[in-house]
This record gives structure tokens, sequence and C-alpha cells, in this order.
């Protein structure tokens, strides 16, 4: 485990981590993984409905029932100056907003169309989110999905890596490589700037108007979920590659595809690039060259079936 890395994964849909742990660590979202014939025990779960796109949707229907349903609402995590309109539809018709008593209201008010007004700060939005990560609000909006604390406490002595929207928002509020001081304090500025403030950072607008809510949601994930400090924040990287490879999450596709590799490393090609080109050439010249063959004969038949009277 210690030359091991952890993996933190924020997706449109979901968000994961994953890392390596003992043989003595037991619990129902730990796996054994063969890797060339390295034995690993992985610890992974998924969270559904909060990727950065299901969260934000659940952060407005959060709102919309906290203002009654009106046809105008305040969004905190949205810069004063900006708005932006959303049907019911696109807030309730979904799997992660679905509760017994949206569903009810959206068959009664399909058409409605909300406007949301920034009115952001950082400490309303910061109070909103804490609302909506609580386990238990979740549970008793009755949710299907809510976020609980990794079964299995998360590692803090091994190295870490952040992938996808945590690396892209992180990046956005020009983050990287520094302290967690560095990063709250970019998170705050950007919630309670104006939305013209915000724009003059030259950030293009479609990712703009969603680094104050992404940023404190990732606060709320890291600090208060995954349980990072000041202390450990140095040992948290967000990488977007590695050795030119873009980072994403795979482990799905590994859990089922790995254990079949042997252990020995992989064998070199059978036969060399230049050997490979020439062939696929070949094979398309005779491709070609049937094409033509099939289309004479045609020809051929259908002057015979059709000779000239």
């Amino acid at each position: 485990c210690r030359h091991s890395l952890v993996l933190v994964d924020l997706g449109g849909a979901s968000t994961q981590i994953a890392f390596a742990v003992d043989d003595n660590v037991t619990s129902n979202d730990v796996s054994t993984l063969q890797l060339y014939g390295q034995r690993y025990n992985v610890f992974s779960v998924t969270y559904l409905c909060y990727g950065v796109n299901e969260m934000e949707r659940r952060y407005l229907a959060h709102i919309v029932a906290e203002q009654g349903y009106a046809r105008n609402v305040k969004s905190p995590c949205h810069n004063s100056g900006f708005s932006f309109n959303r049907t019911a539809e696109e807030v309730f018709e979904n799997y992660c907003t679905k509760t017994p008593v949206t569903e009810v209201w959206l068959q009664q008010h399909p058409n409605t169309v909300f406007t949301f007004v920034g009115d952001g700060t950082s400490t309303g939005c910061r109070n909103t989110m804490v609302q909506l990560m609580d386990p238990s609000l979740c549970k008793k909006n009755n949710y299907t999905d809510c976020m609980e604390t990794p079964a299995v406490p998360v590692p803090h002595h091994m190295k870490f890596v952040g992938v996808s929207a945590f690396f892209y928002t992180i990046k956005g509020l020009n983050s990287t490589g520094k302290s967690l001081s560095a990063f709250l304090n970019a998170s705050d500025w950007i919630c309670s700037a104006s939305w013209d403030e915000a724009v003059k950072t030259g950030t293009p607008e479609r990712f703009l108007s969603r680094y104050c809510l992404q940023s404190m949601y990732i606060r709320d994930v890291l600090l208060d979920k995954y349980g990072f400090t000041e202390a450990t924040w140095p040992s948290l990287t967000f990488e977007k590659k590695a050795n030119g490879y873009e980072l994403g999450w795979s482990l799905g596709f590994m859990i089922n595809a790995t254990n079949a590799i042997p252990a020995a490393l992989p064998s070199t090609p059978s036969i060399g690039f230049n050997l490979f080109v020439l062939l696929v050439v070949l094979f398309v010249l005779l491709l070609v060259l049937a094409a033509i063959f099939l289309l004479l004969a045609r020809k051929q038949s259908r002057a015979k079936l059709n000779p000239p009277s």
C-alpha cells in the first residue's frame, strides 16, 4: 500500500474514491485485484448523484423548495448580477431529484420555468451546501442516494491524486499547487464577487458561473467527508494527465478486466509497425480489387439476362 496512490474523482453524475488497503480491512466496498501477479485489496466507493452536474441539479431543487417553489429564486451560490432559467422538468424530472413530493408537484406544474437570480455570498453558499450535504437531511427529503463518510478511514499518510472536475475547478481558481488556505480564499472570493467583478478574471463565462457552487461542494467533500486539513492538504495533487494519458475513472472496467492479466509482462508485438502498415495497405487494395471484380461480374450478368435486341 505504501507505493500506491489514493484516487479521488469528480465526474458529472458521481464522485468516487479508491485506495489500497491491508488484508485485515473488511468492507463490502473492498475488492481483490490481481495485476501482473501482484494481489491488491482496493477500497472503492462511488457516490451516485454527487457529480458536479447532478449536485448542481440537487442544489437548484433544494433552493426552489426552500423558497416555496416561487418562480423567481434567489441563488446564494451564483454571483450577484448573474441569472439563468431552468424548466421544472430540468430540475425535478431526474433520478437524483425525484421524490414523492416533487413528483406530485411536477405533475401539477409541468410547464413552470424558474428564474434563478444570483445572490451570492461566501457564507450563504457555504451554509446552503452544508444543508445539502447533510446525510440526515438527504434521507429526510427521501432522496435515493445520500453521501456518507467512507466506511474505511481515508489514509492521509498516502499520496492523493484528484482528477476530472477536481482538477478543472482548482485550476480555474488558480489554486493548483497552493495551500488549503489559498484555495479557501479563492473560493470565498469567487462566491462573494459580483458577476461584473468575476468576469474580469477572463475565465469563460460558461465555466465561471459554476465555480462558486463547485468550489463550495469540493470543500465539503475534501474537508468534511474525506477529512483534509491544512497539514494534510499538501499530500493532494490535482492532475489532468499522467505520462501523456488523460486521467479518469475506469474502476469498473479495471475490476472486470484486470484479473485476466497474467503474471508475465506483456510480450512485444510479433510484427513491426512498418510491416503492419504494409499489410493494412495490401488488405485495402485487395478489398478495392474485389469490389471492382464484383462490379464487372454484375455488369456481365445483366448483359446476359438482357441481350441487345
